[in-house]
C-alpha cells in the first residue's frame, strides 16, 4: 500500500498535466484532437511533456525547433555539474561560502550580518555565528532595519522571508510581530526545515528601475557565462520582473505572478514581458507594461548595466573552475550586488524570456568552456 499511494499520485499528477495541456492547446488551436497529437508528438519525439510544451508556447513554435529547447533535463544539468570539480558545486550552492568568497575576491554582494544553524561546509571568520542569543543580540545592535532571511543551500527562494523593522525592539514577519529575540526563536524553529538560514540586509531595488518592478521583492538579471580561452565571456542574459508583494523574483514556472523579459546583451535593453495567466497552469502571454504600474517594459534600458555585466564577468573569472554559471545580479540602492550563483542555471527562464530555444547557443558555449 505504501508504493501504490505514491504511485497513484503521479498517475493523477500527469494525467491533470495532460487534461490541462490539452485543453490549453485545444483553446489555442481549435482542435482537441489536433492538440492531442501536438502534445503526444512533443512528448514521444522531443521529450517535451505538457508543462514545458505550455511554458515554451509551442502552439506558436515551428515543430522544427522543438528539438532546440532545453527542458528539465537530468542529462543537462548533470553535463553542467560535470564541467566542475565539486568543490566548485558547493561555493554555488552554498550561499554563505559564496558570500565569503566575494568578500575574499572583492565582488560586490550582499552583506550576510549571520548564519543561525550550521553550514553544509566550513567557513572562515567572514561568516559570524547566530546561534548564541548573546552573538544573536550583538550581531543585530549594529545592523538594524529591515533583514532578508534565506536558506544557506536551498534553492528557488524556498522558505525565504522578509522582516520588516516596525519601530525600536519590534519586527513584523511571516504574519507575526515580535521582538530581536522573538525573531530569533522563530529562526531557529525553521531549522526543522533547513540545515541554516542566512540573515541579510534587505536590500531595495535601484530607484531607475521605478515603476518595472514592484516595490517589494528585488529584482535580479539572470546572466550566463562561461570560461573560453582564459576569460570569462556573458552568453545570455535575462530580466525577472518582480510582480505584486512577491518578497523575492523567482518564476515558479509562472505561479508565482513575476514576469520574465530578454535583456540585449549589448545595451541592456529590454525585450516585452512573459507571464502566466493563471497560477494553477502557464498560459504563458505577453506583458509590454507592467501590470501594476502601467510602466513599459519593452524598450526599458536597465540603469547600470553595464556595471552589471562586467560584476558578472568579474564574478566568473574569480571562479575559473566553474566553467559557467548563472548570476543573479540586483540592480540595487547600493549598486550592482551579486545575489547568488547557479550551477544549472535554469534555462527554462531564459528561454522563456527570449522566447527561442537556447540547446544549440549553449551546447556550443559549454564544448568551447571544456577545452
Amino acid at each position: 500500500m505504501r508504493r501504490i499511494k505514491p504511485a497513484l499520485r503521479e498517475v493523477r499528477r500527469l494525467a491533470r498535466q495532460y487534461s490541462l495541456g490539452i485543453s490549453q492547446e485545444a483553446k489555442e488551436t481549435g482542435s482537441l484532437i489536433g492538440g492531442a497529437y501536438r502534445i503526444a508528438r512533443a512528448r514521444l519525439g522531443y521529450g517535451v511533456g505538457p508543462l514545458y510544451y505550455s511554458l515554451y508556447r509551442f502552439s506558436t513554435v515551428p515543430q522544427s525547433e522543438w528539438g532546440n529547447y532545453v527542458t528539465d533535463d537530468p542529462a543537462f544539468k548533470e553535463r553542467l555539474r560535470g564541467m566542475s570539480r565539486p568543490a566548485m558545486h558547493r561555493i554555488a550552492q552554498n550561499k554563505a561560502l559564496m558570500y565569503q568568497h566575494c568578500v575574499r575576491h572583492g565582488v560586490p554582494t550582499i552583506p550576510v550580518f549571520c548564519l543561525i544553524g550550521d553550514s553544509p561546509d566550513p567557513l572562515g571568520p567572514e561568516v559570524r555565528s547566530g546561534n548564541d542569543l548573546a552573538e544573536w543580540r550583538a550581531v543585530m545592535q549594529s545592523s538594524p532595519g529591515d533583514l532578508f532571511v534565506k536558506s544557506v543551500d536551498g534553492t528557488y527562494g524556498e522558505g525565504s522571508f522578509a522582516v520588516s523593522h516596525v519601530r525600536e525592539n519590534l519586527y513584523r514577519y511571516e504574519g507575526v510581530e515580535g521582538t530581536i529575540d522573538d525573531l530569533h526563536r522563530h529562526i531557529q524553529a525553521k531549522l526543522s526545515q533547513e540545515k541554516g538560514w542566512i540573515v541579510q540586509p534587505r536590500i531595495r531595488s535601484h530607484p531607475g528601475l521605478g515603476g518595472v518592478v514592484s516595490s517589494h521583492g528585488l529584482a535580479t538579471a539572470r546572466v550566463v557565462t562561461a570560461m573560453q580561452e582564459g576569460a570569462a565571456r556573458a552568453v545570455v542574459a535575462g530580466f525577472k520582473v518582480t510582480v505584486g508583494t512577491n518578497a523575492t523574483d523567482n518564476f515558479s514556472k509562472g505561479a508565482s505572478g513575476n514576469l520574465l523579459a530578454g535583456i540585449d546583451l549589448a545595451t541592456g535593453t529590454l525585450s516585452r514581458a512573459w507571464g502566466s495567466r493563471r497560477k494553477d497552469w502557464p498560459e504563458i502571454t505577453d506583458f509590454e507594461i507592467h501590470p501594476e504600474t502601467g510602466k513599459k517594459i519593452a524598450g526599458f534600458t536597465l540603469p547600470l548595466w553595464n556595471d552589471l555585466v562586467q560584476c558578472a564577468l568579474r564574478a566568473q573569472e574569480s571562479l575559473p573552475e566553474l566553467r559557467s554559471a548563472g548570476w543573479d545580479i540586483a540592480i540595487s540602492e547600493r549598486g550592482v550586488l551579486v545575489v547568488e550563483a547557479n550551477l544549472t542555471y535554469d534555462l527554462s527562464i531564459l528561454q522563456i524570456a527570449h522566447q527561442r530555444g537556447l540547446k544549440r547557443e549553449i551546447s556550443s558555449v559549454l564544448e568551447s568552456a571544456q577545452r
